[in-house]
């Protein structure tokens, strides 16, 4: 082998080098992406469901107010805090 030749197995085993250190720092970067997906899917169904059920106390305080029955107080305090 000639020193040109070592050269260039040298320059080829770097590159290979890295090459599996990017496909390392994007497997972690798609990990990272997919935990924190997963953090905000779970905030948003919190908040999806914390918001549902004030929308039912808001829709049932509507229509008892509507309909007379009751007092100026439904208990839509526990949603709008």
């Amino acid at each position: 082998m000639n020193k040109k030749e070592a050269y260039q197995e040298k320059f080829d085993a770097q590159l290979r080098e890295w090459s599996a250190k990017i496909d390392e720092l994007k497997a972690k970067a798609d990990q990272a992406k997919a935990e924190a997906k997963i953090e905000y899917y779970e905030q948003i169904e919190a908040l999806r469901s914390q918001t549902g059920g004030c929308a039912n106390e808001i829709t049932r305080a509507v229509d008892i107010r509507r309909t007379g029955m009751g007092g100026t107080q439904t208990g839509t305090g526990t949603c709008l805090g």
